[in-house]
């Protein structure tokens, strides 16, 4: 009887045991200090705010928040945070943020393993880890540019001062997949890269989770600017039609973005001129690899972009800017037709066959036709002069047309000669930290 009652004994010890490790474990500065791995990196405030500093953007946003009442001085976060930090000596009293370069799989264009990486920016300090936001990056051409390689991603990490763990996807063909092309614009691929990131987030955070209210949130939000626009409503789309069970999108969104590249296109022909000259040529040669064109880019582009278009693009070392230059002469070309083809403008594209192969991989990768059932928010700008308004306005009307729910959907658009694809690009970052706080 003694044994039987020893044995039940030891049996309900170890129950109590394996529950006990289940349950959340007390927050303590020291205890996650000791838990931390090795490769990641915490910031105090004032040491992040040095590591953007040469980012006009990222300062700017940082200087935004404390205007808005975001109190930094170690004694609170924000008063909707709530979250205490410890007086005193405290080891990593004054630790506010804390990033880690992720690494993962995801698949190409032909189906095969691509090894891609990205970052996750969270909070150090305690209290409920509020949500997860996924922030799709904007248009990088150059690989220093990447959120892996930058050691942040501008300016979605400034939401972690608020209370959000910020998860920020190297596209294809950047950070640990540099010597890959990158597939511009392509939307199912660069979903699929982005919601892949998602995966990886419970695992590399698992010692964090730990110490945190709640553990992993399964509730996210959705931003991206531009290019990460775009993929922001691919990101939404793939996830409610296809991971709804494991993620909750409590709103999306999305500002300035090419939603529909064949109106973009449409744009650009109609005026044969381009804003960002770099742009046209980026979409020919993404679509081309995403899509795996059988096309004679001889019949896209002009000579000296034929002959530079390797050199320009894929060594990943130019900005977007730089191309620019290199590609209107500093400003002095002013024509898409001084760099693509004349039939880029003509009717029917002047009988062009691999003009109109270009222009139907545009069609199909336009992301309108589908019924959103997550709130989301398009933000765009009337005087865009990179992405026309039309490409919100299109698939606002599209979404409310197929069924969305007017109440969820909304389009907010801003004009003012300020308003140009650059600047309005902090208005976005602004409403977006105003509705999060």
């Amino acid at each position: 009887m003694n044994k039987v009652f020893y044995i039940f004994c030891l049996a309900a010890a170890i129950l109590l045991s394996a529950v006990s490790c289940t349950k959340e474990q007390p927050f303590s500065r020291q205890g996650i200090l000791e838990a931390m791995p090795g490769n990641v990196e915490t910031y105090t405030v004032e040491g992040f705010r040095s590591k953007v500093a040469s980012n006009n953007m990222m300062s700017l946003m940082l200087e935004v928040l404390e205007q808005q009442g975001i109190s930094f001085d170690g004694e609170k976060i924000t008063p909707d945070v709530g979250s205490e930090l410890p007086q005193g000596g405290q080891s990593g009293a004054n630790l506010l943020i804390s990033t880690v370069k992720v690494q993962y799989t995801t698949l190409g264009p032909f189906g095969e393993e691509i090894k891609v990486s990205g970052r996750i920016t969270f909070p150090f300090y305690s209290g409920k880890a509020r949500n997860i936001i996924l922030c799709p990056m904007m248009t990088t051409i150059i690989n220093d540019m990447s959120p892996s390689v930058l050691g942040y991603a501008m300016p979605a990490d400034m939401l972690a001062l608020l209370g959000y763990v910020v998860v920020s996807p190297d596209y294809i063909g950047y950070g640990d997949s540099k010597g890959v092309r990158h597939p511009y614009v392509h939307n199912t691929l660069t979903a699929q890269t982005c919601v892949d990131m998602l995966d990886r987030v419970e695992r590399e955070l698992s010692w964090y989770w730990k110490f945190r209210k709640g553990g992993m949130p399964r509730d996210i939000y959705i931003m991206g600017y531009s290019q990460g626009g775009a993929s922001a409503l691919s990101c939404a789309r793939r996830i409610e039609e296809k991971r709804s069970r494991e993620f909750n999108i409590l709103k999306t969104y999305a500002g300035d973005g090419p939603y529909s590249i064949s109106s973009t296109m449409d744009y650009y022909r109609s005026t044969n001129t381009a804003a960002m000259p770099s742009v046209l040529p980026y979409v020919v040669l993404g679509l081309q690899y995403g899509e795996n064109l059988d096309i004679d880019l001889k019949n896209i582009f002009k000579t000296e972009l034929y002959e530079n278009y390797e050199k320009w693009y894929f060594g990943k070392d130019k900005s977007t800017t730089e191309i620019d230059n290199l590609i209107s002469h500093d400003g002095q070309l002013e024509h898409i037709t001084d760099y693509i083809c004349d039939d880029f403008i003509k009717e029917d594209f002047g009988g062009n066959t691999d003009m109109h192969k270009f222009y139907e991989a545009c069609l199909k990768n336009d992301n309108i036709e589908w019924t959103p059932r997550s709130p989301l928010v398009l933000f765009h700008s009337k005087n865009d002069e990179v992405v026309p308004f039309t490409n919100a306005q299109k698939a606002y009307d599209s979404f409310i047309a197929r069924g969305a729910d007017p109440s969820k959907i909304q389009l907010q658009a801003i004009s003012g000669p300020l308003y140009k694809h650059a600047y309005t690009a902090l208005s976005f970052c602004l409403m977006v930290s105003k509705d999060l706080q």
